[in-house]
C-alpha cells in the first residue's frame, strides 16, 4: 500500500466520520466515492512526482571544491575560505542534500540544505542552516535555461538591527564543472551590495 491509498483511505473514512456524526444529514450530502478517490489520486501524484524541473538540479550531483567569499558591507575587502561541498540525491529524487564542510577565518564551518522543485507552487525551493545560524534559511526561486541561472529571494538574519532582511540569490552555470552562487542585500545606505559568493569547481 503506497502513502497515496493511505492517504485517500484516511480521507474517506474522516468524511464518512463527519457525515454520520450529524443528527439531521441534508439529502445532497455523500460519501466521496471510487471516481473522486482516483482523481484525487492523480492529482497527489502529479505534485509528488519528480519532473524536469527536478532533472534541472540532477547537475549538481557530486564532490565540489567551495571557495567561499564574504563582505560585510560594500567598502570592505572579503574573508575567504576553502570548503568541500558534497551533493546527492534524496527522496528517490526529489530532493538534493548539500553536505558543506571547512575552515574559515572565525574557525570551522558545517552546513547542510536540501533544494528541490515544489510542483504545487510551481517555484524551486530551498532551506539551509550552518553552524553559524540559530535559525533556518527559506529559498524560493526560477530558473532561466537560456542563461542556466536560479534566482531565489530569501531573508537573512541582521544581527545588528535585530531582524531578518530581503535578500537576493543568484546561482548561475559558468560550464558543466563550475557554478558561482552571489547573494545581494541592502547596505545601511539602502542600497545593493555583494556580500556573500561561492564559486564551486567540480573535485576531479
Amino acid at each position: 500500500m503506497n502513502i497515496r491509498s493511505i492517504l485517500a483511505g484516511s480521507m474517506l473514512v474522516f468524511a464518512t466520520a463527519v457525515l454520520t456524526s450529524q443528527v439531521v444529514k441534508p439529502t445532497n450530502q455523500s460519501s466521496p466515492n471510487s471516481a473522486e478517490l482516483q482523481a484525487l489520486d492523480k492529482k497527489w501524484a502529479a505534485y509528488a512526482t519528480p519532473n524536469e524541473h527536478h532533472k534541472v538540479l540532477e547537475a549538481k550531483i557530486g564532490r565540489w571544491n567551495a571557495t567561499l567569499k564574504f563582505w560585510i558591507d560594500a567598502t570592505s575587502a572579503p574573508d575567504e575560505s576553502k570548503c568541500i561541498s558534497d551533493f546527492a540525491w534524496a527522496m528517490d529524487g526529489r530532493y538534493v542534500t548539500d553536505h558543506t564542510s571547512g575552515m574559515t577565518p572565525r574557525g570551522r564551518f558545517e552546513g547542510m540544505g536540501y533544494s528541490g522543485y515544489d510542483n504545487l507552487k510551481n517555484r524551486y525551493v530551498s532551506v539551509w542552516i550552518d553552524n553559524t545560524l540559530s535559525g533556518i534559511m527559506y529559498f524560493e526561486g526560477t530558473y532561466d535555461a537560456k542563461t542556466k541561472t536560479f534566482t531565489y529571494a530569501s531573508e537573512t538574519p541582521d544581527v545588528e538591527a535585530g531582524k531578518y532582511v530581503k535578500n537576493r540569490w543568484t546561482e548561475k552555470w559558468v560550464s558543466p564543472d563550475k557554478f558561482v552562487v552571489e547573494s545581494f542585500m541592502a547596505g545601511k545606505d539602502g542600497k545593493e551590495f555583494k556580500c556573500f559568493e561561492v564559486t564551486y569547481e567540480r573535485a576531479k
